[in-house]
This record gives C-alpha cells, structure tokens and sequence, in this order.
C-alpha cells in the first residue's frame, strides 16, 4: 500500500511539474535556416518581448548573421525572424582596418538600458578566438537598428548571457578562450560613458581530478558567466567549464571586484547555462544538469532543466524538465524574469530551432 501511494504522489507530483510550463512555441519553422544557435530575450518596458539569435548554413560560416523575432504585448504570435545585424565590413571597419572581409557572427545579447534604448552586443569572427565585440543600438523598440559599432579594443561586451545593472554599473559577463578559458567581467558606468576591465580571477584549490587517471590537477577552465543577486547585495558568477561542474565567483562590492573561482556541487556537461535572480529573491537556473563523464570533453546536451534554488543557493528547491530526448541537443538557455511574475526561456533546440517556454511560479 505504501508503495502504491508512493507512485500515485510521483505521478501527481510530475503532473504539477508539467503543469507549470503554461506557453511552449517554436519560433520559426524547422526549413527557415540550415542552423540556428544562442538565443537572448528581453521584454521591453512596454511589455513586448524580443528574441534574438544567430543562424546561417552552419556556426561559423560567413553568412551566419544576428535575426530578430518579437511578440508584442498581449498577443500569441512571433513575426518572421529579419536580419538585425550582419558580419559584413563597413566603410569605418575598412578604414580603421577593423573588419575587412565577411565574417560570422555569435552570440547575441539583447539589454534595454533605464532611458528605453536596446542595446545589442554580438562578435564577429571567423572562429571563436578570432571574436572582436560590436554593438548596435535601438531607440524605437526593436523595429530599427543603428549601424554596427566596435566595441573598445579588447573588449567582447556579455560573451553570451545579460548583464545587470548595479547602480551606474553595467556589469557584463564575459570571458576569452584564446589561449585557455578564462572569465572576466567588462563594467560600463553609466554616467561617465567609460569601460572598465575586470579580469584578475583566478582559481581556486578546487580543480580537476575526476578526467585525470594519474591524479595530477588542472586548472578551472571556465566562460560564459551569468550574474545573479545573493542576499546582501552579494554577486554570483555561475560559469560553463570543462571540470564537469559549474564553476562560481562572488563579487562582495557590486562587482568591482570578484573573488577566486572555484567549482560547485551543480553538473556541467561543458555547455552554456543561464541564471537569474527573481522577484522573491529565489534563483532560477537553466542548464543541462550533466556531469561530463570521465574521459570526455563534454557531456550530453540533454536534458534541459529549470532549477529553482533558495535565495543564497544553497537549497535547491524546484526541478522542471524542458526538454529531455537521448542523443539531442537542447542547449544555450537564455531566462529572464516578465513583469507579470512568469519565468520566460529561450534555447536551441536541435540546432534546428529556437523554443519559447513560459513558466508559471503558481503552485498548482
């Protein structure tokens, strides 16, 4: 008996998970694009919602551009994805001897700043250690694009997740990959229009053993960072690595400054997450929760999973899966928090697509 109640609370408790996911739609149709990847969303002060992503004949290729879909507030249907930006060269890139030939471009990330204009930061690259960052700007909602700038030299802008707003700092996540992975962070102050390079991160005693049959240790190899917000102010880093789990740093005054990496007890299967800190104070965290097995680079892109953890992240509290098939890809999640309180998703799905999923925090 005790057994059979058991089963029928699995069941029941699996049902209420299922019934959380309230809105789940494909963006585009499978034949629009050879390959799409890395999706960013954002919702607008005026309740629309953007999504952003690269996609072209392959990651890489040189006609890989930046497409926009959006859905504007209080209706159910995204508009046909356009080109928003492109790795072409522009007289100024010629000029500077920037950029002079075709180029692919990555990584996306959409951000309205407090005075209305969308930012877009995106690379262009023929491959990744070949990534300079640009930007673009909006002032119109999305629907019009400021030519492509270069960012300051040497700076990638948020390498693939959003970045917060600490007072008059906005705190971009970001991170290098030439000569060995490596996280750092690029803050803007608003108030002075300047740039500051944060990058003096380094590891802790925490590396390396489990893919290392003679003992020895390595160090965090560690990118893509997402930010939230401890109790007190405090910052996390939650960081991709290939140690086989995510990697954190925490930040004690308002990331000015962060302190060593070291590795948590959450998987990782060596590919992107995403995390944001919402309105209770909670942490939502959207990731593959796959340790990379021994021996291995990387772990399977499957399952993808919603994680709610506690406010100071010690206590997980919440897993819903998103997506969970053998042998696929559901991968770089992007997650931001709506108005109205619901949890908003977007990811790849099979290199194919980009999925939209709302999440309702309703106990059911």
């Amino acid at each position: 008996m005790k057994k059979l109640l058991f089963l029928l609370f699995s069941v029941f408790h699996l049902v209420a998970f299922a019934q959380q996911i309230v809105e789940s739609q494909y963006i585009f149709s499978p034949k629009d694009f050879a390959s799409v990847h890395a999706s960013t969303i954002v919702e607008l002060q005026n309740g629309d919602i953007l999504i952003a992503f690269f996609a072209g004949s392959y990651e890489g290729c040189d006609d890989v551009c930046i497409w926009m879909s959006r859905k504007d507030n209080g209706t159910d249907f995204w508009t046909v994805p356009t080109v928003i930006a492109n790795g072409g060269p522009t007289k100024q890139s010629i000029k500077n001897n920037i950029l002079t030939e075709n180029k692919a471009c990555y990584n996306p990330v959409l951000y309205q700043m407090p005075n209305g204009n969308i930012i877009l930061f995106f690379k262009i690259g023929k491959f990744v250690q070949d990534w300079s960052g640009w930007y673009s700007i909006s002032t119109d909602n999305g629907y019009t694009w400021s030519e492509k700038q270069p960012l300051k030299e040497n700076y990638l802008g948020p390498i693939k997740n959003k970045p917060i707003l600490v007072e008059n700092q906005l705190v971009c996540p970001s991170s290098v990959e030439k000569g060995g992975w490596r996280i750092h962070f690029e803050n803007y102050n608003l108030n002075t229009n300047t740039w500051t390079y944060i990058d003096n991160i380094s590891s802790d005693s925490a590396v390396r053993t489990v893919n290392m049959p003679n003992g020895t240790k390595e160090p965090i190899g560690a990118i893509q960072p997402t930010i939230i917000t401890l109790p007190n102010g405090i910052l996390q880093a939650l960081c991709r690595t290939q140690n086989g789990r995510v990697a954190s740093t925490k930040s004690y005054d308002k990331g000015l400054s962060w302190g060593k990496l070291y590795l948590t007890d959450i998987p990782n299967n060596n590919s992107g997450l995403d995390a944001v800190t919402l309105q209770d104070g909670r942490q939502a965290v959207v990731l593959n929760d796959v340790q990379t097995p021994e021996g291995k680079d990387a772990g399977e892109r499957s399952p993808l999973v919603l994680l709610i953890y506690s406010p100071n992240m010690q206590t997980m509290e919440n897993r819903i899966i998103l997506e969970n098939e053998p042998n696929c890809e559901f991968s770089y999640p992007s997650v931001i928090q709506s108005k109205t309180g619901d949890i908003l998703i977007v990811y790849t799905w099979k290199r194919q697509r980009i999925v939209f999923k709302k999440i309702s925090l309703e106990e059911k």
